[in-house]
């Protein structure tokens, strides 16, 4: 046995054994630990974007954008003494918790830059349950209103045509309802038996709401219904956003089931993306990209135009360049 462990040719096949197993225990625990590039693999396909993951974090729900690309993103966990919205840097690569409260369900956040609502400007918007909070600049916690008797469950939050906040409540089975605070006053709009998982309000003041039903319906200002199937799709959770201009236009998007859908000015649908399969999604554009939050994948991803591709986290990098080198440190070592 010691003279073939000494023969040249087997101490050939031991090394390229040995090479092999090493690259694979290294990949594996890349892979373990940079959940970014163990998911590659499985990101959606958007006809025209590229998908890349923006960042990752547990149970994100609703984001909203501060103009330097900073990123508050709602929290789904649901835990007896309550949760944290985050922040993310503009990056993606740095995630903290925001607030000096632990909130009840928080999931709907809405940047309030000059002070809509909040007292302070620069505050972020929280919805948790019934309830409003602003957590100010300097993390501080703002009471709105609390405990508000009609409302269930603050999901969707955004602004309408005069920059009025809009707030859709959803609870399963309905109905939820559509809101509008303005002046220190709450007022119920209308009521949907399948809630309305998203709001969305578009330059003339129409309010656009989908249930559970994945039925898009469109009321008036006042909450007058004037189209009661304006446009349906299948999967439910889902939420809106009207498109800024530029690559996007000014269509409605939705993400419902594993699909993205343009939504166009006629009620038409078209699928432009597939292999979502997040749950709750949530979108928001900024700086010309899309991005879309995923419940169950525990991620926020980044929807870019086709050559224009955003740089991924440094952690990244690091890792490859760890990997590299331990990789070419191994085989000098073999030689």
């Amino acid at each position: 046995m010691k003279m073939i462990n000494n023969h040249p040719q087997y101490k050939r096949v031991r090394t390229s054994v040995t090479r092999v197993l090493f690259s694979g225990c290294f990949f594996a625990a890349f892979f373990l630990v940079n959940p970014i590039v163990a998911m590659a693999a499985a990101l959606p396909t958007v006809s025209g974007f590229d998908v890349s993951v923006h960042s990752t974090l547990s149970l994100p729900m609703q984001i909203s954008f501060a103009p330097s690309g900073t990123m508050f993103v709602g929290n789904g966990g649901n835990s007896g003494s309550g949760v944290f919205i985050r922040q993310v840097s503009p990056d993606g690569s740095t995630v903290t918790n925001f607030g000096d409260t632990a909130l009840l369900d928080p999931d709907a956040v809405l940047f309030d830059g000059i002070g809509v609502v909040a007292d302070t400007p620069g505050s972020v918007l929280v919805g948790a349950s019934n309830d409003l909070f602003a957590v100010r600049p300097n993390g501080t916690t703002q009471t709105i209103f609390s405990s508000d008797p009609t409302l269930n469950n603050i999901q969707h939050m955004t602004y309408d045509n005069n920059g009025d906040l809009m707030l859709g409540d959803f609870v399963s089975p309905g109905p939820g309802y559509a809101a509008r605070f303005s002046g220190g006053t709450l007022d119920i709009l209308y009521s949907l038996a399948d809630a309305p998982a998203g709001i969305a309000v578009n330059s003339t003041g129409s309010i656009f709401t989908v249930g559970q039903d994945g039925i898009v319906r469109v009321h008036t200002s006042d909450g007058t219904l004037v189209d009661s199937t304006f446009a349906s799709f299948g999967g439910n959770n889902s939420r809106l956003e009207f498109g800024p201009g530029g690559d996007w236009g000014t269509d409605l998007y939705a993400v419902a089931g594993s699909d993205l859908y343009r939504i166009d000015g006629a009620g038409n649908t078209q699928v432009i993306g597939t292999g979502f399969g997040g749950g709750l999604p949530f979108l928001a554009f900024h700086s010309g990209d899309l991005f879309v939050s995923e419940f169950l994948t525990d991620r926020v991803l980044r929807i870019s135009p086709s050559g224009v591709s955003p740089i991924p986290e440094p952690s990244t990098f690091i890792l490859a360049v760890l990997g590299l080198m331990g990789l070419f440190g191994f085989r000098r070592r073999q030689r």
